[in-house]
């Protein structure tokens, strides 16, 4: 599993996406015949959950990337985050992570276990091949959005306080960028729980917090390392989800200004390539539009639509 896990990276780095996502789906099968066969041994009961949330995380990374569209869907055991007390403080910065993290695993979860189509329990001796890809519905992705608004808020509320408890504190480099790092989401869930529905628009205002914020921690790993590599989504994520919740072409436009600001990559995703390919889709707008068709948010459908129209930009 952990080989797979390797080689997901590997892929993922190279650009081959379908291949990552390959070993991905090995991984979860494995993950599942260790569940089912081996429940009672002691060190695999406590192995599982564990993987259990790095394939998730993985999953999550893929399927922001494609919008969750024609996508393996893990067989992988709900979650149940307990945020704590949402008028007390966090305690430190880590914990505030570790419970963002655990939001995240409750709206997958929440989505997974309420689409129609979930694979059914994989046999020993099933290779990935044999998994179909299936597409998460929508209504289920508003569902998981909804049901865990509660949870949202209560992150929210934590962290909130937290942050407004140490204004003045001066943490450690490594502390301070943590910090930073969640002080950015914070203000993105403050302004996703306003939202009625994930049809809305992110407000201007929010839209501009939330790049302002990434500009800076964009700004900050370019000036410690140059060039920067991380396995997963971390921030480049968040520039996609804004750009494919707002029309203000002022934001779409901040947006890949604050893409092309540093030369990053988190697993799959690229800045450099992501505004270039960004840039491509506002140019293509006005003659998509007059096609009475809408451009399509994940990466690789929108690379598809744009190469139809001959709009695809140069990649070296």
């Amino acid at each position: 599993m952990v080989c797979c896990i390797i080689f997901v990276y590997i892929e993922s780095l190279h650009g081959r996406v379908p291949e990552a996502i390959k070993h991905l789906q090995a991984g979860c099968l494995i993950l599942s015949a260790l569940r089912k066969y081996h429940t009672n041994q002691g060190s695999v009961a406590a192995f599982v959950p564990t993987m259990s949330t790095v394939l998730l995380r993985i999953w999550q990374d893929f399927a922001d990337f494609q919008a969750f569209d024609t996508f393996y869907l893990p067989d992988l055991e709900p979650q149940i985050a307990d945020i704590g007390d949402p008028t007390i403080p966090f305690p430190d910065a880590i914990t505030a992570m570790e419970m963002l993290f655990a939001v995240d695993d409750v709206q997958s979860y929440l989505a997974l276990s309420h689409h129609s189509k979930l694979p059914k329990e994989s046999d020993s001796d099933e290779t990935a091949d044999d998994i179909k890809p299936l597409s998460l519905s929508h209504d289920s992705i508003r569902f998981a959005f909804q049901s865990s608004k509660p949870t949202l808020q209560d992150w929210i509320s934590r962290m909130g306080l937290f942050l407004k408890q140490h204004e003045k504190t001066a943490f450690p480099k490594d502390e301070q960028h943590r910090v930073q790092t969640l002080s950015l989401y914070h203000t993105l869930c403050t302004g996703l729980a306003k939202l009625d529905s994930l049809d809305d628009e992110l407000a201007p205002e929010d839209c501009h917090a939330i790049l302002e914020k990434l500009a800076l921690l964009f700004q900050a790993d370019a000036e410690n390392s140059g060039p920067t590599f991380a396995l997963g989504g971390h921030l480049i994520p968040i520039i996609s989800r804004v750009f494919g919740n707002v029309s203000d072409e002022g934001i779409l436009r901040q947006c890949i200004e604050v893409l092309r600001s540093v030369r990053r990559r988190e697993g799959v995703w690229d800045s450099h390539r992501l505004a270039d390919l960004y840039e491509a889709a506002m140019n293509a707008r006005h003659s998509v539009e007059e096609l009475g068709e809408e451009l399509p948010f994940g990466v690789p459908q929108l690379t598809e639509k744009l190469a139809t129209l001959g709009l695809l930009p140069h990649t070296p």
